[in-house]
């Protein structure tokens, strides 16, 4: 991302704005704001229930905030970004795959030929 003519500082990459996630009854996610820019390294720390997963669903939209405002390239995220992939605790691996295989499987999910990302 390139600097604005305005001010000449580059925007940061993902901005959440006050975002808040309800599941039900209970507040999973209250009231959160970081702007995090390009290449900066954030780790997210924080007891067990404390929202740091929800953020994280939201971040790569498999979850809607309930409030505010989560954004990733200047672009509020509606749905899974294409720029954005996610590593879990335990592992997901598909047996019958090889390493390669189980890596491309998202972008197969997002409608992409494993055989074109092969090189990448």
């Amino acid at each position: 991302m390139s600097a604005t003519p305005e001010t000449g500082l580059v925007p940061p990459l993902i901005v959440a704005d006050g975002v808040s996630k309800r599941f039900g009854g209970v507040l999973a996610l209250d009231s959160l704001s970081i702007d995090i820019g390009r290449g900066e390294f954030v780790s997210l720390l924080g007891p067990s229930g404390c929202g740091k997963s929800t953020f994280l669903r939201c971040l790569l939209g498999l979850e809607r905030p309930t409030a505010g405002r989560l954004t990733l390239a200047g672009e509020t995220v509606t749905t899974p970004p294409r720029e954005l992939g996610v590593a879990l605790q335990r592992d997901a691996l598909l047996e019958w795959l090889d390493v390669l295989d189980n890596v491309l499987l998202p972008a197969e999910f997002a409608g992409l030929r494993r055989a074109d990302l092969r090189r990448k």
